[in-house]
């Protein structure tokens, strides 16, 4: 069949699409179908061949249109038997949501348990780490203390010694020891033994002359003229209250000037 041909039986089918076939017998149906051919175009030739072509052209094109109909029914037909189950279909997928859900527990379970395996696992590590940890920082601290403790101490027995030497010079009116150098206290010369005097005729012990970490440690006095005294120590805890100057080693330094002596002779029981 020719294009022109195919062109003119599209618009056949357009033309002939709403025509009541079933209500026609065979014969007629012929007939129809050759005037809606004729009139649908004039002019047409024609031959007999090409008229029944047309014709059972036109009738495969009807045949289909209706299948495609009765198909559109079925589908209808079975939407709606569908739509009447769907309680069912609602309490099956409920069921099939149910199930995933149960499967997503049990899944998350395997996953926490081996979580929790490993973190057990890995747990006495951690606590032995903070342990050994814990440990090394109370042996921190508990030096730390120990430091400040003797710090104090070294402080307090300074100044004590400085002041009761200054004392005894003013009131017994010794002359104060003259050393260039710095003496160490915790061995036998003439400074150490005007201080030893000193603290006898005050009521205190010779011993507070040695530092308590003595003979690693130890006091150290210095008198150029005899008018200003200088006693010093060695500080354990360079990061505490007696060393502000953050040097290494750190030396506390106890200094009685010629004016502070005048100062202390107006009121010498306060020293004692």
């Amino acid at each position: 069949m020719s294009d022109s041909m195919q062109n003119d039986f599209d618009e056949i089918l357009q033309k002939t699409q709403s025509t009541p076939m079933p209500e026609l017998g065979e014969s007629k149906k012929e007939d129809l179908s050759v005037q809606n051919i004729k009139s649908a175009v004039p002019g047409m030739i024609e031959d007999p061949k090409e008229v029944h072509q047309a014709i059972s052209f036109a009738r495969q094109l009807q045949a289909t249109r209706a299948k495609a109909s009765e198909q559109e029914k079925e589908f209808m037909k079975n939407l709606q038997t569908i739509q009447e189950q769907d309680p069912a279909l609602i309490k099956k997928i409920k069921l099939v949501g149910i199930g995933i859900v149960i499967l997503l527990l049990i899944f998350a379970t395997v996953i926490y348990r081996n979580s929790r395996d490993n973190s057990a696992a890995v747990a006495p590590a951690v606590v032995q780490k903070n342990n050994a940890t814990n440990v090394q920082e109370s042996a921190a601290d508990k030096l730390k203390a120990s430091q400040n403790v003797n710090d104090r101490l070294r402080v307090g027995n300074l100044i004590n010694i400085a002041q009761l030497a200054v004392v005894y010079h003013l009131e017994q009116k010794a002359d104060l020891p003259v050393s260039a150098t710095y003496v160490k206290l915790n061995e036998n010369n003439p400074v150490t033994e005007y201080l030893k005097d000193a603290l006898i005729r005050y009521g205190n012990s010779t011993g507070i002359l040695l530092d308590p970490k003595d003979p690693d440690f130890y006091y150290a006095y210095i008198s150029v003229d005899g008018r200003s005294i200088e006693l010093s120590a060695r500080i354990e805890n360079e990061d505490g209250e007696y060393c502000d100057g953050g040097g290494s080693p750190c030396i506390y330094k106890k200094t009685i000037t010629e004016a502070q002596m005048t100062e202390m002779s107006s009121d010498l029981e306060r020293y004692k």
